[in-house]
Parts: C-alpha cells; structure tokens; sequence
C-alpha cells in the first residue's frame, strides 16, 4: 500500500508540474525537423546555417557579417506584454569548449537583455543588459545534453538560470530595452561575433516563471546518493581501477590524498550525468604506500583506501 501511495504521489506531482507548465506555454520550437512553433502562437524560427541533426538544429560555431557560412537561429520578435514576467527553456549538447564564452540562448539582438552563457572554464554564466556577468559554480560538459532554464520576475526584479533544474545564479536587476525592441531569443551574440559549436532543441518560452525541478522528474523525487567502490586490482602496481555510480547529474570530484590527507591527483573534475562511471589511475610516479581516494558530488561524499606495492 506504501508503494502504491509513493508511487502515486511521484506521478501526481509530475502531472500536476507538466499541467501548469503546458498552461502557461506561449511558443514551443522542437527543432527537430521544422522551425516551427507547434503552439501555434508564433511563425517559425529563423534559421541560417543550422540544419536539422541528431533531434535538433546544429550550429556550426562560426558567425562573421560578409561570412556564407555563418550560423543564425532566432525567434520572430515577441510581444512586449511577457518581458514582465518569463521563463525560457533549450536543451543544449556542445561538441567543445572553445577559449571564449559563448551564447546558448541570448536575448535581443542590437541590446543582449538576457543570456545563458557558456564560459571557458566549462561553468554557465548569467548574462545581463548587455555586459554584465553574473557567474556560477555549475559545470556544463561536451557531448551531453544538457537543459537550462531563464526565468525573470519584474514584481521582484529577480532573474535566475538553471542547469539541469539546479539553480546556478540569480541577480538582481531591470530588463532595459526588451520590452521595446530586440524581444527574440536566438543563439547568436552580434556584438561578440560569437555563436556556440552543438546542438539546440526544444526551446520552449513560458508567460511566467516556471521553476525547473530536474532533468528527470521522478528521480528528483527520490533520495539523492552516490556509490563508490573498492578499486580493482587492490594492492596494485602501477595502475588501478575505479568505478563509481551516480543517481543523479552533477559536478563531481574524484581525487586522491595521501595518509597526511594531501591532495596528489585529481582524477575527476567536470560535470557527469547520471550513471556507472570508470576511472583509471596511474601510479608510476608514487611510492609504494596507503593513499585515499575520494569521491565529492554535492554534498555528498565518500572515501576509501587503497595500496600501491611496487
């Protein structure tokens, strides 16, 4: 009976998020085989350069005025009334980090409003009224996908980006020119002359703030936890095998100290979905002894001992 209240419960909660969601839901772009929105509210999206691949558009990473092969994907202009209060939503995969930040969703075109940013150092970033950066600590990775969220509130002035329904950062601040002009949304920053190298579907626009819970619902639902397991062969010499196991996306730390409890190798630092993961670790350059490796995702964290014999 407990399973079936939870289960129900779980399922309850999921419809009632997907029924507010679908109410408020003003444009939605696939991008999967066509530009257009299947809510019927607006025209198709503009596209140059970005053809239908892999469930989505592509976008090749180039952008220069006079260039044939620019890339360019941009919604039609949107009425002024939903600057107020909106939420915007894209997944996104990357195909690299390249050495400067780069759009995944922009605001405006002339005036860049609002942005979710993608920065070098792998972490997203809230763009804002054209140059300012509100950063973050969350961690995107390639060839994932990956789904942020925009939310912005004028009763509060609150605007708040999410990854994978994990808050990274809010601010403070006014839309200035939005509810005038450059009311888009698209991938390319104009000024910059920059647009990211990956992938983009489902761009979906709400008229007020939808708060994102996570990637997959019901595991948002269930008890967070991590596995990490004894390493394999263990003594070793040199190298060894680690395995760890993830129930949800997040940046993880996989490292190991030695028995004074100093750091001496970084094995993992990025951001991983969900899942089985496998970590070698060579030794060649470490004395013989007792080290630790540790694993950090969150706040959750666990260590274990292992032995190098050489």
């Amino acid at each position: 009976m407990r399973t079936f209240n939870t289960t129900f419960t779980i399922l309850l909660a999921i419809c009632r998020m997907a029924f507010a969601q679908q109410g408020n839901l003003i444009a939605y772009y696939p991008l999967n085989s066509t530009p257009n929105d299947t809510t019927g509210h607006f025209g198709p999206m503009l596209l140059t350069n970005t053809p239908f691949i892999g469930g989505g558009i592509y976008c090749n990473g180039n952008y220069q005025f006079g260039d044939t092969n620019w890339c360019r994907a941009e919604t039609p202009i949107l009425p002024a009334s939903i600057f107020h209060t909106f939420s915007v939503s894209a997944k996104f995969k990357v195909d690299s980090i390249r050495q400067f930040e780069r759009p995944v969703i922009i605001g405006g075109a002339g005036w860049r409003w609002i942005a979710c940013i993608l920065k070098s150092d792998s972490t997203v970033a809230l763009l804002y009224n054209n140059q300012n950066r509100q950063p973050s600590t969350l961690h995107y990775s390639t060839n994932t996908w990956h789904e942020m969220t925009i939310t912005y509130d004028s009763s509060n002035t609150i605007a708040k980006l999410y990854l994978d329904g994990v808050l990274a950062c809010s601010t403070l601040f006014t839309i200035q020119h939005g509810p005038e002009y450059d009311r888009t949304f698209g991938v390319t920053n104009f000024s910059n002359a920059t647009v990211f190298k990956g992938f983009l579907k489902d761009l979906k626009i709400y008229s007020t703030v939808i708060v994102p819970t996570s990637v997959i619902d019901i595991e948002s639902l269930l008890p967070a936890n991590i596995q990490l397991s004894q390493n394999y062969p263990n003594p070793f010499n040199p190298s060894t095998t680690i395995r760890f196991r993830l129930t949800y996306s997040g940046f993880v730390d996989l490292s190991v100290h030695n028995i004074l409890g100093q750091k001496i190798a970084t094995l993992v630092s990025e951001y991983l979905v969900a899942g089985e993961h496998t970590i070698q670790w060579s030794a060649t350059e470490f004395a013989s002894g007792v080290y630790f490796y540790r694993l950090q995702a969150g706040r959750l964290s666990e260590t274990k001992k292992l032995l190098l014999s050489k």
